[in-house]
C-alpha cells in the first residue's frame, strides 16, 4: 500500500487494473509460475498493471503518476522508490 486512495482530493489515485477479452489469460502465460500469476491478477480477474494513477473525472482521463511495481518497502514501513534517487 502506497498511501495512495480513491478518497484522495482532488483526483483519486491508485493502481491501475484492467480486464478485457484482449488481455491473455492467466492460464496462457508461458513461463510464469502460478504464485507469479496470482500476484498479477486481482481477485475479481482485473490485471495489476503496476501503474499508479490518478482519476481527473472532468475530463474524463487518467494520468500515471508513480510505478507500484518500483517501490521497495523498508524495515520501517515507509515506500522508497530506487528510480526517484536515480533520475
Amino acid at each position: 500500500d502506497l498511501g495512495y486512495t480513491l478518497d484522495d482530493r482532488p483526483f483519486p489515485r491508485g493502481e491501475l487494473l484492467v480486464r478485457t477479452p484482449f488481455l491473455a489469460p492467466k492460464t496462457r502465460w508461458l513461463g510464469c509460475s502460478d504464485e507469479h500469476l496470482a500476484t498479477k491478477y486481482d481477485e475479481d480477474g482485473y490485471y495489476r498493471t503496476g501503474d499508479v494513477v490518478e482519476w481527473d473525472s472532468s475530463k474524463q482521463e487518467f494520468r500515471i503518476i508513480d510505478r507500484a511495481s518500483a517501490s521497495v518497502k523498508l524495515p520501517c514501513g515507509a515506500f522508497f522508490a530506487p528510480a526517484r534517487v536515480e533520475a
